[in-house]
């Protein structure tokens, strides 16, 4: 049975920091998997690798047979992603919250960009962008 989701060897750095450092994981059609760690254990950075929102620095990360990120076009709209906490993330700012999720739903950056102007107009919450969404 071919893998609904397969990473092999995984690995993104950002700067020193090296957040994913070799992951394998396979996880089958009608499988539901969590990850589960400590904050700062690389859990959002490897989420954000198999929904394609960031590239490998190695490995290879594959969603229902496709290449991620190449093919993540061929897999928008087909894959469940339920985040932890009422869905934002307390270490991302309140502009990074909003771009990771319409990343997620398919826009294009652009389309985020003036969606996220909007949003933070309305809501008053234009000079909060750059918090992080837990403070």
């Amino acid at each position: 049975m071919e893998a609904a989701v397969e990473v092999r060897g995984a690995v993104k750095s950002f700067g020193p920091v090296r957040a994913v450092d070799g992951v394998d994981l396979r996880v089958f059609r009608g499988e539901i998997y969590g990850l589960v760690g400590p904050s700062g254990a690389g859990k959002t950075t490897l989420i954000r690798l198999i929904c394609g929102l960031l590239r490998r620095d190695a490995g290879e990360v594959r969603v229902l047979g496709h290449l991620i990120p190449e093919g993540k076009r061929h897999v928008e709209g087909r894959l469940g992603y339920m985040s932890q906490e009422r869905a934002l993330y307390r270490d991302l700012a309140v502009e990074e919250n909003l771009l990771f999720f319409g990343q997620l739903n398919g826009m294009s950056r652009e389309e985020i960009r003036a969606r996220i102007a909007d949003i933070l107009e309305f809501m008053r919450l234009s000079p909060l962008s750059t918090h992080l969404a837990g403070t």
